[in-house]
């Protein structure tokens, strides 16, 4: 692993390798969930005219539409290299995104039906990569039902409302909550911690998922946005571990027969807080 400064700039090259991969990242202070200055996007997009000029690439893959993505993607089409976009969400609304794109892949029959309806955009399907040595469970404990990443969007007021049940019905049954972008903070907000901590158990984010797999007996993604793949889903059924999900989005198709969908409105939405929407009462059916 090497560092080299790029010009003038605070900017500097990592190089490093993952599995015989190797591997370049720019570091800048977007980096470190800094603001990115206008002098490093120059400087990032020199070095990648330099890699582009050194490296006999045979295509390139873009995963963002945002304006320096699509500047790498125009220099990359000029030096008459394929272009393919991998679209991971439902975020693009039109077709400029993809002027300088070959092809374009989703991960799901879900994401390319969407883009075919929507965009006349024909899609090829490539699932998301599953890091078998990252995931795959080597000591199984069977201890919890798992949620992770607790964020309104995943479906946090869902699980928190299931989680005051059962510590009212059946506390024997513990619950793990894997940090991501959603963190322990959220758990109390949504009112799970601290008025239930006996069946709930907080663990940090982490970049080795069998961690929590190791632990888990049901996963539980009772998530509320239009998923495109639903990629915990998949590691959990990887590892025999059934999953108890919404039917939002990609998830009907990732779970199949792995695990049982919950039926949950469309107006329950990652903004809903409101206890009769979230549980049924009044003139509300009932959540699943």
């Amino acid at each position: 692993m090497r560092l080299e400064a790029i010009g003038n700039s605070p900017a500097r090259l990592l190089f490093a390798k993952y599995s015989r991969v190797p591997v370049t990242v720019f570091c800048s202070s977007s980096t470190t969930q800094g603001f990115l200055s206008m002098g490093q996007v120059g400087q990032f997009l020199r070095a990648f005219e330099c890699f582009l000029r050194g490296n006999q690439a045979d295509a390139i893959m873009a995963f963002g539409g945002d304006p320096i993505s699509r500047e790498m993607m125009r220099m990359a089409k000029a030096y008459d290299l394929p272009v393919l976009f991998y679209v991971h969400n439902f975020a693009y609304t039109d077709r400029v995104p993809f002027d300088y794109t070959d092809h374009a892949a989703v991960p799901s029959e879900v994401s390319r039906d969407h883009y075919w309806r929507e965009l006349g955009l024909d899609c090829g399907v490539l699932p998301n990569v599953i890091d078998n040595e990252a995931i795959r469970v080597r000591t199984w404990r069977s201890e919890y039902v798992t949620f992770v990443n607790p964020q309104p969007t995943k479906g946090l007021f869902v699980f928190a409302r299931i989680a005051r049940e059962l510590a009212r019905r059946r506390s024997d049954i513990r619950l793990l909550v894997v940090e991501g972008r959603g963190r322990a903070e959220a758990l109390a907000s949504a009112g799970v911690l601290p008025e239930n901590p006996g069946n709930v158990t907080v663990m940090p984010n982490t970049p080795l998922s069998r961690e929590f797999y190791e632990k888990t007996r049901v996963l539980i993604m009772p998530s509320l946005w239009r998923e495109s793949f639903g990629l915990a889903a998949a590691e959990a059924m990887y590892n025999g571990i059934p999953v108890l999900a919404s039917n939002r989005g990609a998830l009907p198709e990732i779970v199949g027969d792995g695990g049982y969908l919950f039926d949950i409105p469309a107006y329950y939405t990652p903004q809903t807080r409101d206890e009769g929407r979230a549980v049924g009462r009044d003139d509300h059916p009932p959540l699943g």
